[in-house]
């Protein structure tokens, strides 16, 4: 039973034994029944004053008991294949991170723009725009969350020269295992990732 739930019991009991000591004109029942009035009207005090101390210092044993664990880190995570992207929400998902999904650039940036998101995993080609522009869009929006690139072999090194403009914290190739993706995105969240 929750302290709540104790105090509600003793005031409906108290709530009672005052009724009961209303229709009750005898002088002995009368007298009996007010000393347990006030016996209960004294555990109530001394039940208020010790939840008001509670709530001065800390939160209640109670709600600390019961605290939720945190939620997992959620991820965005543009890709423009169907494949590769359940291949990599499933990769992401298994670690433990939260994963929501778009195909377009123009959805990363809607998306990105009213969500706040721990890391982004991203093409460094989509179809929508061209791959520098994509980039600094991605960078408009998201100043400072970290961000994992998938980079064609063919087109890391015209991309290499911009890793740093685009503070990539990875840059993968597209056939990196599911365990370098986990990997890259937990490097890139540091500590806090697990």
């Amino acid at each position: 039973m929750t302290w709540w739930e104790s105090v509600m019991v003793l005031i409906g009991v108290g709530l009672v034994i005052w009724q009961v000591v209303e229709k009750v004109n005898e002088e002995r029942f009368r007298d009996e029944l007010m000393e347990e009035l006030h016996a209960i009207k004294q555990q109530l005090k001394a039940l208020r004053d010790s939840v008001a101390a509670l709530g001065e210092t800390e939160q209640t044993p109670r709600c600390e008991s019961r605290r939720m664990s945190p939620l997992p880190p959620r991820v965005l995570l543009i890709a423009n294949s169907a494949v590769e992207r359940s291949a990599r929400r499933q990769a992401l998902g298994r670690a433990g991170f939260d994963v929501e999904t778009v195909q377009t650039a123009a959805e990363a940036v809607e998306w990105l723009a009213h969500r706040q998101y721990a890391a982004i995993v991203a093409d460094g080609y989509v179809p929508d725009m061209p791959p520098l522009d994509w980039l600094t869009a991605l960078r408009g929006v998201a100043t400072t969350t970290p961000l994992v690139v998938f980079v064609e072999a063919s087109r890391q090194e015209e991309l290499s020269g911009h890793a740093a403009e685009f503070r990539a914290a990875a840059v993968l190739a597209p056939l990196a295992s599911p365990a370098q993706l986990v990997e890259a995105v937990r490097a890139a969240l540091g500590p806090a990732a697990g």
